[in-house]
């Protein structure tokens, strides 16, 4: 695999960054910022977190500083050459004078995310989820400039234009009609209300059509902005509706596509009924030619001259639509996973795909190795700033890859390790920033394994290829050689020799004294081998008939077998020192002292109650997990006689997880306990919390466990105080949203814990051991759905990092109290 410099210009996002990092105020116009629009839907932890915030009262005010966009493209608009697309917390702005090459000249930043645009005359009105309406004068048309802003008392989804009258939909609150004969200043002139949630309304000479969540609710519009309730129909979600020419076409939730004669409004006709179309969430008419974008299943276009019976003419498979409109004989489709793509369709029944562009793959990773970021993202792209001058930061790299960027890590100075999903392990040499070249394989596969001496560093991939690198001490380690092992699932190391273990239960040796030289695996005499290590020059094996073997590795071509037990039936090994601890088919430990592996000397025996899964040691004890029976406590101060002091029944044990004195017990089905340890000769159960779904996660953070569910339940534990455990965090049924760094769910400052349950960010008492939304401040709303939160003490204010589902990064500023 290549990789190709991008000639694109983004200045990316990762600024935050910098100043997460440094103590510096930060104030920046963000109207010109160009970022690249993929969703955020993580941020690494680089803040200190353990700042000392002297909290703001309620009375002080929290302020939005500004927001990088990130996000799918929702919606689009066009006027004359231009066309204007709804990325998340943006609006961006394309020249499509040349339809085959279209430019971004701009992007202008909103408070939230962008639901839907309309144009009128020479304003642009564009919906802002929970931040309202921004209304943009147009004089300019490539630098909107910002007029007014209509509040939003929910959720404005949609907007519909007459005339001099802007309709609002408000979600929960209705619909709110506002007279905007001067847009940069609107007036609300009256207010519909409805027990349902509000998704559009469309005007048709004197009927008024709302689209709710539960039907279709049709108004007659009299004098002096008066409504009178006519019928509601097609009982279910309405998700987008267009009227032409009397008929009206709308998309209803699990009930399908329609087309409906209105000529008399109070006797709805249906002229058609498709029940598969049901996915539809966006209707374009365009002449006879009807547009129908269906979400993950594409844009289908219908031939609609005769309503009675529309004809299929095409479907495109783009990803996830949300939109499209036609200019002349071009046709635009806004899809929130792969940007916008222009189509000729001079003939609609063989549409010429033209361009794709405004990509918005989603952000897969932010790494920041100072004076350098680097971003990737789903759609194999890489970009690297210097950001050594928050006031100018450079694009330094933009890479394309053939294959979504998964993961990069930096191994070292000039060295990164970046897994796509066709080559998990590639390694590149970033030495020269500019141009990252590829120093390893590019189809290595999985990394299964890896280990290194000092000379070479030894990788299984994929099950199958077994690779060496240069010096692991050097900065930048090149890759040197590949052979192919069949099945490899894992491999043990002893100076210049290598010894792989397959899937098929057999053992190989490479000799990795000259690795330039092709080597051929050579099959040892040993096989349905389950287990492997070296120890202090010695290969220690466990074969599938729980023979525990030793071999001598001073001919590693040939390992000579030293030491045999065929009769204890071994299933496991561990190494402490010059200890080894063995655990048996017969609900035995045996402990051996291996200074002369020869002559093991055996230092003790000690019988179970049950047979051993696993030990875990921690300080003087081991603790022996069965799975389905318990735990038991072994003293091991004394190694020459070993001695069970206690043993934890539990039937549905599953995993544990050791933190301190306490031990916490995830269950096989769903649920989990806290053991106390404080006395290993007797574990107690502190509590115990059944989950609804299994237990996937135990984290911890400061003095708090974490324990996340399957469906995002969250459960906090004060380790200092266990046995007051706290009940499941949620409000209303609505769990807190666990993060994808689950260790991080809830961002703490001295005392003060800080949450997001949906959009709303609170603050609280850490005290508050069932984070009570009674006694928590709620501090703000947020575009989206709250999914990290990060904060950063600057002077006489703290700064919030807050990351939105699918508007990208919000930043608020609230002051400290004095």
């Amino acid at each position: 695999m290549k990789i190709k410099p991008s000639q694109r210009n983004f200045k990316l996002f990762l600024t935050l960054f910098f100043f997460l990092c440094t103590n510096i105020s930060f104030e920046a116009d963000f109207i010109n910022q160009e970022i690249h629009p993929g969703i955020l839907r993580k941020l690494h932890n680089i803040c200190n977190p353990s700042l000392d915030l002297a909290y703001a009262t309620k009375a002080d005010k929290t302020e939005w500083i500004g927001a990088w966009p990130h996000g799918p493209i929702n919606t689009i608009a066009m006027k004359d050459n231009l066309l204007y697309a709804g990325a998340g917390g943006a609006i961006e702005i394309w020249d499509i004078h040349n339809f085959k090459n279209p430019s971004k000249i701009n992007r202008v930043i909103t408070q939230g995310i962008v639901m839907d645009l309309r144009i009128y005359k020479n304003f642009l009105y564009a919906s802002s989820g929970s931040a309202g309406i921004y209304i943009y004068n147009l004089s300019e048309p490539e630098t909107p400039k910002l007029s007014a802003i209509i509040d939003s008392d929910d959720w404005t989804s949609s907007i519909f234009l007459e005339d001099i009258y802007l309709y609002q939909c408000d979600s929960q609150a209705g619909v709110n009609i506002f007279d905007i004969t001067k847009p940069s200043e609107p007036k609300k002139i009256k207010s519909l209300t409805f027990n349902q949630s509000v998704n559009d309304v469309i005007l048709d000479r004197d009927s008024m059509y709302v689209a709710t969540d539960k039907g279709l609710i049709i108004l007659k519009k009299l004098n002096d902005f008066r409504f009178r309730y006519i019928s509601k129909s097609f009982h279910g979600e309405i998700k987008d509706l267009a009227i032409l020419n009397r008929r009206l076409y709308l998309s209803v939730s699990s009930e399908g596509f329609y087309i409906v004669d209105m000529e008399n409004v109070n006797k709805p006709v249906i002229l058609f009924r498709d029940k598969d179309a049901d996915t539809a969430e966006n209707i374009h008419i365009r002449n006879d030619r009807l547009y129908l974008s269906a979400g993950e299943e594409g844009l289908f276009i219908y031939n609609a001259a005769n309503p009675v019976k529309p004809e299929i003419i095409h479907h495109l498979a783009l990803g996830d639509v949300e939109q499209s409109l036609t200019k002349q004989n071009v046709l635009y489709v806004a899809s929130d996973e792969n940007g916008i793509f222009s189509f000729d369709v001079s003939d609609p029944h063989n549409p010429i795909k033209v361009k794709q562009f405004g990509e918005c793959g989603e952000i897969t990773n932010l790494l920041m190795h100072y004076p350098y970021a680097y971003i990737t993202s789903t759609l194999g792209q890489l970009f690297i700033l210097d950001i050594s001058k928050l006031e100018k930061i450079k694009l330094v790299a933009n890479c394309l890859f053939y294959d979504p960027i998964t993961k990069i890590e930096r191994t070292s100075l000039n060295t990164a390790l970046i897994t796509t999903v066709q080559s998990p392990t590639d390694i590149y040499n970033i030495s020269k920033i500019e141009s990252p070249t590829l120093v390893s394989l590019s189809d290595v596969g999985d990394l299964d394994h890896l280990a290194y001496n000092d000379k070479y560093v030894f990788m299984l991939c994929d099950s199958t290829d077994f690779h060496i690198l240069s010096n692991p001490q050097a900065s930048l380690p090149e890759h040197i050689s590949t052979t192919q092992i069949f099945g490899a699932k894992k491999m043990a190391v002893h100076n210049n020799s290598a010894y792989i273990l397959t899937r098929q239960n057999e053992l190989f040796y490479l000799d990795v004294s000259n690795p330039d030289r092709t080597q051929t695996p050579q099959s040892l005499n040993y096989k349905n081998v389950i287990d492997i290590a070296t120890h202090k020059g010695y290969l220690h094996v466990i074969t599938a008939d729980n023979t525990y073997k030793i071999l001598d590795l001073r001919q590693p071509y040939n390992p000579h077998e030293i030491r045999s037990m065929a009769d204890l039936q071994i299933t496991n090994f561990a190494f402490n020192n010059d200890l080894v601890f063995l655990s048996t088919n017969e609900k035995e430990i045996h402990v051996y002292k291996i200074i002369k592996p020869r002559k093991m000397i055996k230092i003790s025996e000690y019988k179970l109650t049950k047979k051993a899964d696993s030990i875990s040691i921690l300080k003087n004890y081991a603790l022996i997990t069965t799975a389905g029976k318990g735990i038991s406590v072994i003293d091991i101060s004394h190694p020459a006689s070993l001695k069970q002091i206690s043993f934890f029944e539990n039937a549905s044990i599953k995993n544990i997880s050791l933190h301190s004195n306490y031990a916490f017990m995830i269950k096989a089905n769903s649920g989990f306990s806290v053991l106390d340890l404080t006395n290993p000769s007797k574990i107690e159960t502190i509590q115990t919390i059944d989950t609804e779904y299994p237990v996937v996660n135990i984290s911890l953070y400061n003095q708090y466990a974490y324990v996340r569910s399957m469906k995002k339940e969250l459960y906090k534990i004060d380790l200092t105080k266990p046995c007051q455990l706290n009940k499941k965090l949620h409000y209303d049924g609505y769990p807190i949203q666990a993060t994808d760094h689950p260790e991080k769910p809830i961002f703490h400052i001295n005392g003060k814990i800080f949450f997001g349950i949906g959009r709303k960010l609170y603050a609280t008492d850490a005290a508050n051991t069932e984070l009570n939304i009674g006694q928590s401040d709620h501090i703000y709303t947020l575009p989206d759905e709250i999914k990290q939160i990060y904060a950063q003490l600057i002077n006489d204010h703290v700064n919030f990092y807050i990351a939105n589902e699918d508007a990208g990064l919000q930043i608020l500023r609230k002051p400290l109290k004095p």
